[in-house]
């Protein structure tokens, strides 16, 4: 496709931060072609995300809008202003369960190509289940194309007569993976400066959320200390449930064992540093640090509630949340005996599909064939 000036595609997000979704969104974003395609941003709520700056220089256009449990009407009319208003040909969704109220009014503003992105593959807790449960059902009505970062989550998420149609695409969640090689000199300066030259690092890596299952993750690095004094765990990122996580660690007597780090830009530099990743999920769509960490050559036990689609080396395994704590921490010390050199596996990555580089390429040509298809 020919096009003078770069079609701009508008990315509906909950925001810019450090989180799962956003850094999907923003690696793909790096790495399009901006001189064919173009993205701008809506985000809800007033704060500032910390990839906006890099939007902004990038070419990208950000809109705030009100969020719709602060004021749903005036969040409703936002959205319209900005559809309207910017004539996108192209809106790509993000919302997972809620994508269809957004897509609603993309479809009565008359946006020719509305793409649901599906991240996940379950509901949240408590009240919003129900209301989730709902919305989550009308986005066949209102979308007319849909991705799914795995088949999983799109059969989950739109239903089986989408994913077995001619609309559906997967489109694998990706990293740079030049960025996650492994590398013995950046292992060792790195342990030097974390202070745990001689300690077993586990590390965790995800929003601090219920979905993570962060209580059964320190019931498993409890029981692993008893085999192995030296163990600490890292915890890499942020959320709503930080306080109440910091505080059952003080409750099982882990505050010397376990660091709160927050969100990370160095990611990589800490995947080389530990020797084993441990992520109990109780549920994913496909998670990135899976894909990540196994590219630096990192040991990764997972729960099997995450998508087999991610396993693409020896070196992750997985274990049924129904096994008690003290069996995922011996499963963990079982795979940290063997001693075979580390290496990375770049190349295994890439083979796999989940280079940055090729699923950026993908998703241009899933956007041309959009406005092929629908766009006059």
């Amino acid at each position: 496709m020919k096009v003078d000036q770069p079609i701009r595609i508008l990315q509906v997000v909950l925001g810019l931060n450090q989180t799962g979704i956003d850094n999907v969104v923003m690696d793909l974003y790096r790495h399009i072609d901006r001189t064919r395609f173009q993205f701008d941003f809506v985000v809800f709520g007033s704060d500032e995300g910390t990839h906006e700056r890099e939007v902004t220089q990038l070419g990208g256009r950000i809109f705030h809008v009100p969020t719709r449990t602060s004021n749903p009407w005036r969040s409703i009319q936002a959205l319209g202003r900005i559809f309207k208003d910017h004539s996108y040909k192209i809106i790509h969704s993000h919302q997972d369960c809620l994508s269809g109220q957004v897509l609603k009014i993309a479809k009565k503003c008359g946006v020719a190509v509305r793409v649901a992105h599906a991240h996940t593959t379950n509901l949240p807790s408590g009240w919003r289940r129900h209301y989730y449960r709902i919305n989550k059902n009308s986005i066949p009505k209102y979308a007319n194309f849909f991705i799914g970062c795995t088949e999983r989550s799109g059969r989950w998420m739109f239903g089986e007569d989408v994913v077995n149609s001619p609309k559906f695409e997967v489109l694998k969640n990706a990293i740079d993976t030049r960025r996650f090689s492994y590398d013995d000199k950046l292992r060792s300066n790195y342990r030097k400066k974390l202070g745990c030259e001689e300690a077993t690092v586990v590390i965790h890596i995800g929003r601090l959320a219920y979905a993570k299952n962060h209580t059964f993750l320190f019931k498993i690095f409890k029981e692993y200390r008893n085999l192995d004094a030296r163990a600490q765990l890292l915890i890499i990122g942020d959320g709503e449930l930080r306080a109440a996580l910091k505080q059952e660690v003080k409750d099982q007597g882990l505050t010397d064992s376990v660091s709160f780090m927050g969100a990370r830009n160095d990611i990589p530099e800490l995947l080389n540093a530990a020797d084993i990743m441990v992520m109990p999920s109780l549920f994913e769509g496909l998670p990135l640090t899976c894909i990540e960490s196994q590219t630096a050559g990192l040991k990764t036990l997972i729960s099997d509630t995450i998508d087999p689609i991610v396993v693409f080396t020896s070196i992750i395994e997985s274990r049924s949340l129904e096994h008690s704590p003290k069996e995922w921490a011996d499963h963990m010390h079982s795979m940290l005996q063997d001693d075979l050199p580390r290496r990375n596996f770049v190349h295994e990555a890439i083979a796999a599909r989940f280079d940055i580089t090729n699923q950026a390429e993908h998703l241009m040509e899933l956007y041309e064939y959009y406005l092929n298809g629908v766009v006059s």
